[in-house]
């Protein structure tokens, strides 16, 4: 069975179309060929080593810490506070009923 990946319907395996939505399927990927598997008759695995495992003078060494970097001076605060600019408004308008070419006249 196939599904299409447009409307997910189940399509037969040597459909080129689906059948619910006429859409163009997808070519099918390439089968991969079946492989035996593998025996592990007859394989001899390395025994461990016996006795106490000997470790590396460099490995029980003491390690000295890393160097740090040099710290940076602090940075001064700005002297002078960021000042914010008022918020901006629109005129008002005037009241239904009353004339702005009136009100005008009287503001000048």
């Amino acid at each position: 069975m196939r599904f299409c990946p447009f409307c997910s319907a189940e399509n037969a395996d040597t459909a080129t179309h689906c059948a619910t939505c006429a859409r163009r399927l997808p070519p099918l990927p390439p089968r991969r060929q079946k492989t035996q598997p593998v025996s592990t008759i007859g394989v001899t695995l390395p025994t461990p080593p016996s006795g106490p495992i000997a470790i590396p003078p460099s490995a029980s060494a003491p390690v000295a810490p890393a160097p740090t970097a040099p710290t940076p001076a602090p940075v001064a605060p700005r002297s002078t506070p960021a000042t914010i600019p008022p918020p901006v408004t629109a005129p008002a308008l005037p009241a239904p009923g009353v004339d702005a070419r009136a009100l005008r006249a009287s503001l000048v």
